[in-house]
């Protein structure tokens, strides 16, 4: 499942595509899935798709240009749920933070396909809730994406299933950033 999201952001990044999807407004801005729903921004150019899979994925975008931001959600369930139900949601998620470092590691970095740098993980409360994070920066030769992903176990999964989000803004200034925008949508996620 790792590999399905970090190949769809590598993917982006390469190719630069246009915005698809739906335009959010204020009449479609709460998104529904099965395991969770939040509340999109309105009438910000913001575009919305939702694939039918099933880890409930849905991806926010914005593009200006060559520059692309995008917030992108999901479910992920535990492959060996009796494994993980000692795990607190702290661990579970320092277990997925490392594997996904270890991974972007073994996959771009060795191989020299970018950089990765500023890796920092944290924890962070947004609207009542424990996110669990992690930000870092991926340099290549076509630009420079920072990434900053949230991790949301919701009580009631008992650690066998948890809410990603991620956010990601590609070939964009550091002083451009909709990173506000994805803290709002973050305030409203709901577990299902």
């Amino acid at each position: 499942m790792r590999k399905i999201l970090f190949c769809f952001c590598l993917c982006l990044l390469i190719s630069g595509c246009a915005v698809s999807g739906t335009l959010i407004t204020g009449t479609n801005n709460h998104i529904h899935m099965p395991s969770y729903s939040f509340v999109a921004p309105p009438d910000e150019e913001w575009y919305v798709d939702q694939p039918s899979d099933p880890y409930e994925t849905v991806a926010v975008r914005k593009q200006m240009g060559r520059i692309i931001f995008m917030m992108q959600f999901k479910r992920n369930t535990a492959f060996n749920p009796v494994a993980v139900r000692g795990l607190s949601a702290r661990d579970l998620a320092t277990d997925y933070r490392n594997a996904e470092k270890n991974e972007m590691i073994e996959q771009g970095v060795k191989k020299g396909m970018y950089v990765l740098s500023d890796l920092k993980m944290g924890e962070e409360e947004v609207g009542g809730k424990t996110f669990y994070t992690m930000d870092y920066v991926v340099t290549r030769l076509t630009g420079i994406q920072r990434v900053s992903l949230y991790l949301y176990s919701p009580p009631s999964s008992n650690n066998e299933s948890f809410i990603l989000a991620h956010y990601s803004e590609t070939n964009a200034s550091p002083t451009l950033s909709f990173k506000k925008d994805f803290l709002s949508v973050l305030a409203t996620l709901s577990p299902r």
